[in-house]
């Protein structure tokens, strides 16, 4: 695994579930500061979802306005960050986990609400098979996180976008990863 540059994009002010499972969270806004870094956008510590499983239902990305600048190339992923106060470093687990490079590359080029394509999430999520792409066990060290990984054969000038995700938070009563 490969220690990265981080960008801290989570919003903890989204925190509190005051809705019924499952539940949409959404990342901060995503802009041209991504660029060569791992931009966190959610973390799953046990001290805010418990020891189960967070199933994620579905997921979409939000383009407000298009990525300029370059070659863009992006993709979706998974990391974890050594603890929740963590604002500095990642490691990378699977950097197209979510979204692969063509698929995340396309989505940047134009505002829209676009879904993930071709995954291991995508793949696990069709099967109904609650496999690693699909459900996430929180730790409260090595913590797994999503992260958006964004980069540029040139300097990136504009572009806003958002990744919003449906999760399940079930109610378990013993699990064992």
């Amino acid at each position: 695994m490969t220690a990265t540059a981080m960008l801290d994009l989570r919003r903890t002010d989204l925190r509190t579930n005051v809705l019924e499972n499952p539940y949409w969270i959404t990342s901060k806004e995503m802009t041209k500061a991504c660029d060569d870094k791992a931009a966190v956008l959610f973390s799953f510590p046990i001290t805010r979802y418990g020891d189960g499983p967070v199933i994620i239902v579905d997921m979409v990305i939000e383009v407000v306005a298009a990525f300029t600048g370059g070659t863009i190339a992006c993709t979706w992923g998974k990391c974890t960050i050594a603890t929740e106060a963590e604002t500095t470093t990642t490691v990378v687990v699977d950097e197209d986990e979510y979204v692969a490079t063509a698929q995340g590359s396309s989505d940047l080029t134009g505002p829209g609400i676009y879904y993930p394509g071709a995954s291991d999430y995508q793949t696990d999520r069709l099967l109904m098979q609650y496999a690693a792409g699909y459900v996430i066990t929180p730790l409260d060290a090595l913590v797994p996180a999503v992260a958006v990984y964004l980069t540029s054969d040139g300097v990136i000038t504009t572009g806003s976008a958002y990744l919003h995700m449906l999760i399940n938070v079930p109610p378990v009563l013993a699990y064992a990863a």
